[in-house]
C-alpha cells in the first residue's frame, strides 16, 4: 500500500488527523498527483473544526485546477465556495461556486454538484445585493433539482420582491410544486409552502393596489 493509499485508508476511517500528516507527507515527496493529494489535504482539514479556514479554501483552490479528474475539480471548487460561504466571505464563495458551475457546464458533467454550486451560489449573491442575477440562478436550477426545487422557488420568490418585480414572484409563487418532492423533508415543505402561500396573498393585494392607483391616475 502506497503512502497515499493509506492517507485515503485513514481518511475513509474518519482518522482526518493521521491522514492530513500523511498526505503532506505525499506533498513533499511527490509521490502521487499533486491536485489529488490538495483536495485531500482540504477535506481532511475540514473536518477538524479549529482547522485553518485560510488553508483549507487553498488546498481546494489547488485542487481544483491541478487535479486530473473533472468531478475532483468540479468538487473543490463548490468545496472551496462551501468554506467561504460559511465564513460569510460571500463575494468569494460566489466566484468559487460560479467556477464549480461553468467548469462542470463546459466539460458537459452530468452531477448534482452543478444544482448545488447554482443555488449556493445564489445564496451568495443575495448576501451581496445582487438580486436579479440571484434569481435567475435559482430559476435555472428548478428545472435541474426536484429536491432543491422548493427551496430555490421561495428564495427566487424574495430576491423579485426585493427588486420590486411584484408581477414576477408572483408568477413563483403560483409556480411553487404542489407537492413535497420523493425525499425532500415533509415538514419543511409544509414549512414552506405557508410561507409561499403568505406572500401570494400579500402579492395579489400589493397588484390590486397598483392597478387601482393607476386607473385613478387616468
Amino acid at each position: 500500500m502506497t503512502l497515499y493509499e493509506k492517507a485515503v485508508q485513514y481518511e475513509n476511517a474518519g482518522e482526518f488527523g493521521k491522514a492530513f500528516e500523511l498526505l503532506r507527507q505525499c506533498l513533499s515527496a511527490r509521490c502521487h498527483d499533486e491536485g489529488e493529494i490538495h483536495f485531500h489535504l482540504g477535506w481532511s482539514l475540514e473536518q477538524d473544526p479549529k482547522g485553518d479556514r485560510a488553508a483549507i479554501v487553498s488546498s481546494y483552490e489547488q485542487a481544483a485546477v491541478k487535479a486530473p479528474a473533472i468531478l475532483m475539480r468540479v468538487n473543490a471548487f463548490f468545496r472551496a465556495g462551501w468554506v467561504l460561504l460559511h465564513e460569510r466571505e460571500y463575494a468569494r464563495a460566489a466566484g468559487s461556486f460560479r467556477c464549480a458551475v461553468d467548469l462542470a457546464e463546459r466539460s458537459g458533467l452530468d452531477h448534482d454538484l452543478l444544482p448545488q454550486a447554482l443555488h449556493w451560489g445564489a445564496v451568495c449573491l443575495e448576501q451581496t445585493g445582487q438580486y436579479l442575477e440571484a434569481a435567475a440562478h435559482y430559476a435555472r436550477v428548478q428545472g435541474l433539482s426536484p429536491l432543491l426545487a422548493p427551496e430555490s422557488h421561495y428564495r427566487e420568490i424574495l430576491c423579485h420582491n426585493q427588486v420590486g418585480q411584484y408581477a414576477e414572484a408572483l408568477a413563483v409563487c403560483r409556480s411553487f410544486p404542489g407537492a413535497a418532492p420523493e425525499g425532500f423533508d415533509a415538514a419543511r415543505y409544509s414549512e414552506l409552502l405557508a410561507q409561499v402561500r403568505k406572500e401570494e396573498t400579500l402579492l395579489v393585494r400589493c397588484l390590486a393596489e397598483e392597478s387601482a392607483v393607476r386607473e385613478d391616475a387616468r
